[in-house]
């Protein structure tokens, strides 16, 4: 399972998205492999997957790699697990708890990586 969740962070996040000012973005796939797994194990799931973009598909390279670690492999799996949870206090039904996670996920996953 965590070999599949591997394989779709990748795909996914292969997938780019042109944007209006030129440049591009593309989801991630780390929220829902926090929901499954947590944000640890998902975590060195996104270093791994960010490695093969940099080395096979020349995504950011291996100079923005910390950077992308830290936004992409860190900060969206703990906001997108913070928030599971969080709506599991709340007994949010649990397709919209796994969507608000996901799509915030991705969301500070951008932040992170503007600022």
């Amino acid at each position: 399972m965590i070999a599949m969740a591997g394989a779709f962070i990748f795909v996914i996040s292969s997938l780019k998205i042109p944007s209006v000012t030129g440049s591009c973005s593309h989801m991630t796939g780390t929220g829902l492999g926090a929901i499954l797994f947590g944000p640890t194990a998902v975590s060195i799931l996104g270093i791994i997957v960010l490695l093969f973009q940099a080395i096979l598909l020349a995504h950011g390279g291996l100079t923005t790699l910390g950077a992308n670690t830290f936004s992409m492999a860190i900060a969206g799996p703990l906001l997108s697990f913070a928030i599971y949870k969080l709506c599991g206090k709340f007994k949010v039904n649990r397709k919209v708890s796994v969507f608000l996670a996901a799509f915030l996920g991705d969301l500070f996953t951008y932040c992170a990586t503007s600022i």
